[in-house]
């Protein structure tokens, strides 16, 4: 078997269209590259897996202001939130406008005070901040406190003093996973909603969507949401009673955490398959979809969110006189086994 070589400088250069000397200048500090150029080439050593990558972006970022951001997110046993502090963590590492030091502060459940004390020991060391969390008065007094931009990220906060949303369309994104019930739904019957949390006002906008949506059809019928708290072992129960329980079930949505304890319960169910639908995509929702305990995703890209929420927190960090958009909308993907 031979081995694949580990790409050198003149890979790079040729990779980026420059002189070996200009490659050599940037690497190793001999002399003036433009910043147009050393990102160019920064690109091209990304592309080909070139080792000294953490060189060129040091380069790039060579006497840029200085930074600290700071992110409150769901717990990190949640994999959609591990990835996404994976993601938040490059992004931040690969920023060309500020030298960007971060903390990320996992809460192991949606808590009003708990979020409040994370957002207060952020807002001592940040310069922005962007939180998960649900619209509770401690968060938003938080917030009022913090005298430095504070973002809200995939659940909108009513707060007048925040600085923007960065998210999907939780109504679409509702409208969405109804149609995909539709499509999916093999029997007349009754679809149930287990909904992360009720006090994140983007779960309140899936449920109202989904309602929405499928009160059109007349095959359908939605049952009263059910809370997981985020939680796999709580939707494993609440889907397993439901199987014991509603022999017209049709179809399940899981709109938030706990889409593995659905799967779970109807890996364990010996009658005939129920569709699942979930609203959050990462690399443990392929896995699902492609063994096939799970039928579609539909979702927001885990790279874009991380990209826009950096992009924004870095122009409020440059320009804080600068009115910023009030809402970032992210885009809504779907996806099932045959598109991964």
């Amino acid at each position: 078997m031979t081995m694949k070589k580990r790409p050198k400088m003149k890979d790079v250069a040729e990779a980026a269209g420059v002189s070996l000397s200009t490659v050599d200048r940037i690497l190793n500090r001999r002399g003036t590259v433009s910043a147009a150029t050393v990102a160019h080439v920064l690109r091209a050593a990304e592309r080909i897996g070139y080792h000294g990558v953490p060189t060129i972006l040091g380069r790039l970022t060579e006497g840029a202001p200085e930074a600290k951001f700071g992110f409150i997110l769901n717990s990190r046993s949640r994999e959609f939130y591990a990835e996404l502090a994976h993601n938040l963590q490059i992004r931040c590492d690969g920023s060309t406008q500020l030298d960007i030091t971060h903390e990320i502060i996992h809460l192991d459940k949606p808590d009003d005070r708990e979020t409040a004390e994370a957002l207060r020991a952020l807002s001592r060391t940040c310069s922005a901040i962007a939180i998960v969390a649900i619209d509770g008065p401690a968060t938003r007094q938080a917030i009022a406190e913090a005298n430095m931009p504070v973002f809200a990220l995939l659940s909108p906060l009513r707060c007048p003093e925040i600085a923007g949303f960065i998210g999907a369309n939780g109504e679409k994104m509702g409208r969405g996973t109804g149609w995909l019930m539709r499509q999916l739904c093999r029997k007349q019957g009754v679809v149930a909603i287990l909904l992360g949390s009720i006090d994140y006002d983007i779960h309140r906008a899936y449920d109202v969507g989904l309602r929405d949506y499928l009160a059109e059809s007349e095959t359908l019928t939605v049952l009263p949401y059910m809370e997981t708290r985020e939680s796999d072992q709580i939707a494993y129960e609440i889907v397993s009673k439901l199987l014991a329980t509603e022999p017209d079930l049709a179809g399940l949505a899981v709109l938030g955490g706990g889409l593995r304890g659905a799967a779970d319960a109807l890996a364990n169910f010996a009658g005939p398959r129920v569709p699942l639908v979930g609203t959050e995509h990462c690399d443990a929702g392929d896995a699902e979809l492609r063994s096939g305990r799970v039928d579609a995703i539909i979702s927001h890209s885990i790279y874009e969110i991380a990209e826009k929420v950096v992009r924004q927190m870095e122009e409020a960090t440059l320009y804080p006189e600068a009115r910023l958009l009030d809402t970032l909308d992210i885009r809504i993907d779907i996806r099932i086994a045959e598109t991964i």
